[in-house]
């Protein structure tokens, strides 16, 4: 793999497919975007849906929201990654209560991520924004 060109779309979606459409131009090879969250994906889906190229052009984007697994389902994203601010904010709040009650917190807990791609589309989408897959909490276990 080869990066070609990155451009900064400040996360609106308008500003990533005028990106997108001249990197487009630029590189008629290209074979697929990466975007920091999925309004600039959808924003290069764009893109690449007006230069005729949708199935030809990879586009993984992150954050999973309900848009961008519409166009997955639809095929014209890729992917996205989801890291399920829900369960953040979860892990987040028992982490709190937990420490109110004293309990020493784990030094590093990872949050659940999944990659959603056409395989797996229908599975996430049915449990959102829940993750689809079982995921390790330790903060719910320190608050029982």
């Amino acid at each position: 793999m080869r990066v070609v060109a990155r451009a900064n779309a400040s996360y609106v979606r308008v500003t990533a497919e005028a990106a997108a459409a001249g990197m487009l131009r630029k590189h008629p090879q290209l074979a697929g975007f990466f975007a920091a969250n999925d309004l600039m994906a959808l924003g290069a889906a764009d893109a690449v849906s007006a230069a005729g190229r949708t199935g030809e052009v990879a586009i993984i984007g992150m954050d999973g929201i309900t848009e961008a697994l519409a166009a997955i389902r639809a095929g014209t994203m890729s992917a996205t990654v989801s890291q399920y601010p829900y369960v953040m904010g979860r892990m987040a709040v028992e982490a709190c209560v937990a420490a109110t009650r004293g309990v020493v917190l784990p030094g590093r807990v990872d949050a659940p991520l999944a990659v959603i791609t056409k395989a797996n589309v229908a599975r996430a989408s049915a449990v959102f924004p829940r993750p689809f897959e079982h995921y390790s909490d330790p903060f719910s276990q320190l608050i029982r």
